[in-house]
């Protein structure tokens, strides 16, 4: 009988396993990865830019893992990589997969759960607060507005699972998915109070969250 090989490092290889599960931040880091991981083979891998090292160390933490963070100078990054059949093949079951960016949808046990959504943002969204200037016509009359601003770049199915998650949390707006000009990605955007009322519901709490994002609309 052939043994398999003990670890080098430690994992936790049921992180994302919502029977063990003590808190809702696998949903967060589900949605994160959804948005910005990699799975290839058995390996789970996540890259940062090295301003958020912080933020991966958190998500390694989450994972019971003592895998080192592999900086990268060149491109300013840092990146960690995992090997488990366990957890890939529980990350597949939530649609975690090779080229997610074509095929992504969100698992409906997850839908209506700000953690996932506070995740997908964090991972692959905009948070910002721009000052727009706005002329009157007729008046010569010049206002400025403090406009905020969320969005999601996804596939369809995935914006358009946030635009009915908004609908439900009684966010009341225009806005729709659309797709890009340039490219076969689509985003769901949205700006003023419809903006602020979902950064509100998104960021109240605790939890796992990047502070840039949460700190971009006041």
């Amino acid at each position: 009988m052939r043994m398999s090989r003990p670890r080098k490092y430690e994992l936790n290889e049921y992180a994302f396993s919502p029977l063990h599960a003590q808190n809702m931040d696998y949903a967060y880091w589900l949605g994160f990865l959804l948005a910005d991981g990699c799975v290839y083979g058995r390996y789970l891998e996540l890259g940062l830019a090295s301003r958020d090292v912080e933020h991966l160390e958190l998500f390694r933490k989450f994972l019971g893992s003592t895998h080192p963070l592999r900086h990268k100078d060149t491109t300013n990054s840092v990146r960690l990589t995992v090997h488990s059949n366990a957890l890939v093949s529980q990350l597949r079951s939530f649609g975690v997969v090779e080229r997610k960016s074509k095929v992504a949808t969100v698992p409906h046990s997850l839908s209506d759960s700000p953690e996932f959504w506070r995740g997908m943002i964090d991972g692959d969204g905009y948070v910002a607060t721009k000052i727009r200037t706005r002329r009157y016509r007729g008046r010569g009359a010049v206002h400025t507005v403090v406009e905020p601003i969320v969005s999601l770049v996804g596939t369809q199915a995935v914006c358009t699972s946030l635009q009915r998650f908004c609908q439900e949390a009684g966010i009341h707006t225009k806005a729709n998915p659309r797709k890009h000009k340039h490219s076969n990605a689509w985003y769901f955007e949205l700006t003023g109070t419809a903006a602020r009322t979902l950064h509100r519901i998104l960021y109240t709490g605790t939890g796992p969250r990047l502070t840039r994002k949460e700190q971009a609309i006041a």
